[in-house]
């Protein structure tokens, strides 16, 4: 069985690429947005927190006004 940081690395990239990808089309975008898009890249909602937390805590992943922007 994997442990969280082995789960956490198998969706890091697919993650940034999702990201990047939202940041080029919206400066700025909500959570819900971030979810959905998510889902469709078949990223479980508890891998998703700790992704958001993670990249929030390395100042990669910006909340500003209710909104994120991905500072890559």
């Amino acid at each position: 069985m994997k442990n969280n940081k082995e789960n956490e690395d198998d969706y890091l990239d697919t993650f940034k690429k999702m990201l990047l990808e939202l940041s080029q089309s919206y400066k700025e975008f909500p959570l819900s947005i971030i979810e959905l898009i998510a889902e469709n890249y078949n990223i479980p909602d508890k891998e998703l927190k700790i992704l958001i937390r993670n990249l929030h805590k390395n100042k990669m992943l910006i909340l500003k006004n209710n909104l994120f922007l991905f500072n890559f």
